[in-house]
């Protein structure tokens, strides 16, 4: 099983995590760290565990940022 590292493989999953879970979303934006764990699950689902979740996890803090 080969595990997904690239960002632009795991771009359109990481925008659909963030549409489909605003709450989530404005969760982390209001200082809630437990969030960020809650959307790195919902994209290793979508990807069916494949996605290097370090990656995915400075993806999702760039884009909350």
């Amino acid at each position: 099983m080969a595990q997904v590292s690239d960002e632009s493989a795991l771009e359109a999953v990481v925008e659909q995590v963030l549409a489909e879970n605003p709450r989530a979303v404005a969760d982390f934006k209001e200082g809630k760290q437990q969030a960020l764990g809650a959307l790195q699950g919902k994209v290793k689902a979508a990807t069916g565990g494949k996605a290097n979740m370090r990656v995915v996890q400075q993806m999702l803090l760039d884009k909350l940022r």
